[in-house]
């Protein structure tokens, strides 16, 4: 055995050795460094994902927003609402309140009349007959939405209504109309945000769960509809087990840790923050970003070993060409060993 392999068999056998030797630390320290990356990728692809869900929400808002605020600052919408019965200021009105109908998202607007209380509103689906659909009063609990604004020192509010029965939600946008101090009314549009939160939840990234909770952690979007807790609104005791985002986390030290991430998103709405928690005993990562107009959390849950952070299709490549190299280097060490060394060696036994 030892004639068979000679002087050359066994300097090609230590070389090799020697390669693998030093290859297993080799992949050692590549595949920390490529754990590395994915650990990097995965932060900055939820905090992204999560920054774009916020700005894909707030765009439409923020559109019907500023023309909400032109519909109630117009000269022709405070005239009518400092004297609601001139016919020539109601007339103005509703033929500048219907252009103004058509631009809106959802075709609709509605005005509060503060002298008188009339609430008008008009939509697609109802008719404009140009008289108030009712008129709001201050014994009626369900009307103190409005003498709360009227009173306060806020330009505009965003309501957020989340209908439990037909499962849709919308936002009630109110600008208060003043003139010199003296309150004039309300007036604004509603959004419907039930095709947006549809597709948030039905993202098809690959180990990415998104949800929206409010401040409390409620679920108030979420793939799993069972788990939607529709009336957030209501006490967060009498949620079910499985409508709060804290019951996903695996012990009370995790949840102590979410909720100081939340208030810090409250606090700081321009950043987004990162929590590692396990949700349903698995380790994932969470990126929290807060919405303030609507007072709402976007949350991202990002699966690590699922998600497709790196494309790994280059990896076996790089693979066989490391094994190529080390043959090419194993291959060009033999014939180095055989010009420079063995043969001479053999040329001076035959002489001796």
């Amino acid at each position: 055995m030892g004639v068979r392999w000679g002087l050359r068999g066994k300097s090609a056998l230590a070389l090799l050795t020697a390669c693998l030797v030093a290859l297993v630390p080799a992949l050692l320290i590549g595949w920390l460094a490529v754990d590395a990356v994915r650990q990097q990728f995965s932060q900055a692809y939820a905090e992204n994902f999560t920054l774009l869900q916020m700005q894909r929400i707030l765009a439409p808002i923020s559109r019907e927003l500023a023309l909400a605020e032109r519909f109630a600052q117009s000269s022709v919408t405070r005239d009518w609402l400092a004297d609601e019965q001139d016919p020539a200021k109601r007339q103005r009105f509703f033929n500048e309140a219907e252009s103004y109908r058509q631009g809106f998202a959802a075709h609709t607007y509605f005005a509060v009349v503060n002298a008188s209380g009339d609430y008008y509103f008009s939509s697609d689906d109802e008719p404009t007959d140009r008289q108030p659909r009712y008129r709001l009063s201050a014994d009626d609990p369900d009307d103190n939405w409005y003498s709360h604004l009227i009173t306060s020192d806020q330009s505009y509010t965003l309501n957020v209504n989340i209908d439990r029965e037909l499962k849709e939600a919308k936002v009630w946008i109110n600008v208060v109309i003043r003139d010199d101090g003296r309150p004039l009314g309300i007036a604004g549009t509603g959004l419907d945000l039930s095709r947006f939160l549809d597709a948030f939840i039905r993202t098809r990234a690959h180990g990415i769960t998104p949800m929206i909770v409010n401040r409390q952690g409620a679920l108030l979007a979420y793939p799993d509809a069972s788990r939607i807790a529709f009336n957030a609104q209501a006490d967060n005791g009498d949620l079910a087990r499985g409508q709060q985002l804290a019951t996903f986390l695996g012990d009370e030290d995790e949840r102590a840790e979410l909720n100081e991430v939340i208030q810090r998103a409250v606090a700081d709405p321009d950043d987004v923050y990162m929590l590692t928690a396990h949700l349903d005993g698995q380790p994932r990562l969470l990126s929290v970003g807060y919405v303030p107009q609507l007072d709402w959390l976007m949350v991202t849950v990002l699966d690590r070993q699922s998600a497709q952070l790196i494309a790994t299709h280059w990896l076996w490549p790089l693979s066989l060409g490391a094994v190529v190299l080390m043959m090419l280097l194993l291959a060009g060490f033999i014939y180095t060993s055989e010009r420079l060394i063995l043969a001479p060696l053999r040329r001076l036994k035959q002489s001796a």
